[in-house]
């Protein structure tokens, strides 16, 4: 009995410190292997309206790089004039340094220049069913929707070089995932 007691107790304590993490400091990122690196240009954009988190947390503000404040800002808000929040489910990450999956290429979420929205039913490799005024908001305001890709990714958004319109080189490898 009093080991089930202290498993209990373990488990309630290890809950509220989770809970008083999300509070504190929402890590708006997802999936295996994303590493806890500070950069500079890395900051929480405030959002124009509240987005559920995966887990069903609710947010107010996203960790991407700081060039993507003005488009997301104005994409979002695109899709707050247009009412398709409703059809803004999940915000299921952004910022996450890491590599592409089976790669050693760093990903765009790792340079905080991609957003998943609605994995749910827009899992990579399948059809999407992303709503399109969505899909039209963001492109409208920069960004590329893994959806139209020949191996579709539709939850994924990723922004174009905020300089020339392109997307920004990426190292091959990348430390500290190895070459």
């Amino acid at each position: 009995m009093k080991r089930l007691s202290s498993v209990i107790a373990w488990l309630f304590l290890t809950t509220v410190l989770l809970i008083l993490c999300a509070l504190v400091d929402v890590q708006v990122s997802f999936g295996t292997g994303c590493k806890n690196i500070k950069h500079k240009d890395i900051i929480y954009i405030p959002l124009p309206f509240t987005l559920k988190f995966t887990d069903g947390t609710l947010i107010n503000k996203v960790k991407l790089h700081k060039d993507l404040k003005i488009p997301l800002t104005k994409a979002l808000n695109c899709v707050k004039k247009n009412g398709y929040q409703a059809y803004l489910k999940t915000y299921d990450g952004g910022y996450c340094y890491r590599t592409i999956r089976n790669t050693n290429v760093l990903s765009l979420h790792a340079t905080g220049r991609a957003v998943d929205f609605n994995a749910k039913g827009n899992w990579y490799g399948q059809k999407p069913k992303m709503h399109l005024g969505i899909v039209r908001c963001f492109e409208a305001s920069g960004f590329e929707w893994g959806g139209r890709w020949r191996t579709p990714d539709g939850m994924h958004f990723e922004y174009k070089d905020i300089k020339n319109g392109v997307r920004p080189p990426l190292p091959t490898c990348v430390e500290p995932f190895g070459c």
